[in-house]
C-alpha cells in the first residue's frame, strides 16, 4: 500500500478517549444533520463506540483536533472475528482530513489482516461468543428485542430490533430481519415485520426504522414496501478489498 497522507498543518491527532464522547456527538451529528438532515446517533451511542469491545483506542482510533482544540475529524478500524470483516468509519467536513483518516483507517485495517496472516481484507462471519459479547455490552439493546421463529424445532427466521432511533426519531428500529431460503414464501418476515410494527405502536413509538441493501438478491425491498413502508434517506456504501501481499 503507498504512504498515507499527510496531515495538514494546523491539526493534531490522537486515540479517543470517553472523555471525548460530548464533543465528538457534537462534530458528528453536525456534519450527519448537513448531510442526511438528522443527527443519526446519540450521545450515548457515541460513549459506547469509543468503549465498546474488540475496539482499542490506542491502535485503531484517530481524533483529529483543530488548532482550536475542536474535533475536526474522526475514524475508527474495527476488527471482527478472524480481522477479514473490518469495519471502518470515517468522518471530517474538510477533505484533507478526511483523506489523511481514510488512508489511515485502511493500512490499520492491512496491518490487522497482515497479524492474522491473511492474503487480503474481505468479508467473514464474526464468531458466536463476540457476536454474544457485543450484543451484551450494547445499551441500545435488550435481549427481549430479539425473535426467533421456529418449526418443528427449528429456527428458521430471526429478528433483531434495538433502541437506536429511540432518542433521535422516537422510533423502533429492526436491526436485522431474516428467514432461511427453504422456507421463504411463506409469509414469515411479513409477520415479523408486522409484529414489530405492533410492538413499537404499543410502546408509543411514531414508527419503525430500517436499513435495506437495494442490491440484496432477494426481493427485500419489495417485501418493505408491500407491508406499508416507504424510503426516506438513501445512503451509498463503499466497500474497498485491500491485497496484502
Amino acid at each position: 500500500m503507498n504512504s498515507i497522507a499527510v496531515l495538514p498543518d494546523g491539526y493534531t491527532v490522537r486515540s479517543p478517549e470517553p472523555a471525548d464522547a460530548e464533543a465528538l456527538f457534537a462534530m458528528l451529528a453536525a456534519y450527519n444533520e448537513g448531510v442526511v438532515g438528522f443527527a443519526d446517533t446519540t450521545l450515548e451511542e457515541v460513549a459506547y463506540c469509543i468503549d465498546r469491545p474488540g475496539f482499542e483506542p490506542a491502535t485503531d482510533g484517530w481524533l483529529v483536533l483543530a488548532a482550536d482544540g475542536r474535533p475536526a475529524g474522526y475514524a475508527t478500524t474495527l476488527g471482527l472475528g478472524d480481522r477479514q470483516l473490518l469495519d471502518v468509519e470515517v468522518t471530517s467536513q474538510y477533505p484533507e482530513v478526511a483523506g489523511w483518516l481514510v488512508d489511515r483507517t485502511l493500512q490499520r485495517a492491512a496491518e490487522m489482516g497482515r497479524e492474522r496472516g491473511h492474503a487480503e481484507v474481505t468479508a467473514a462471519a464474526a464468531p458466536y461468543d463476540e457476536w454474544f459479547e457485543r450484543h451484551e455490552d450494547v445499551p441500545i439493546f435488550d435481549w427481549s428485542q430479539l425473535t426467533l421463529l421456529e418449526i418443528d424445532g427449528r429456527v428458521v427466521a430471526i429478528r433483531e430490533c434495538n433502541d437506536k432511533y429511540v432518542e433521535t426519531d422516537n422510533c423502533g428500529h429492526i436491526g436485522m430481519l431474516g428467514v432461511l431460503e427453504e422456507f421463504r414464501g411463506r409469509g414469515l418476515a411479513t409477520f415479523l415485520l408486522r409484529d414489530a410494527f405492533t410492538d413499537h405502536a404499543a410502546s408509543g413509538r411514531a414508527g419503525t426504522i430500517l436499513h435495506v441493501d437495494t442490491n440484496n438478491p432477494t426481493p427485500a425491498l419489495d417485501l418493505y414496501l408491500s407491508v406499508g413502508m416507504t424510503p426516506t434517506v438513501i445512503f451509498d456504501g463503499w466497500r474497498r478489498v485491500l491485497s496484502l501481499n
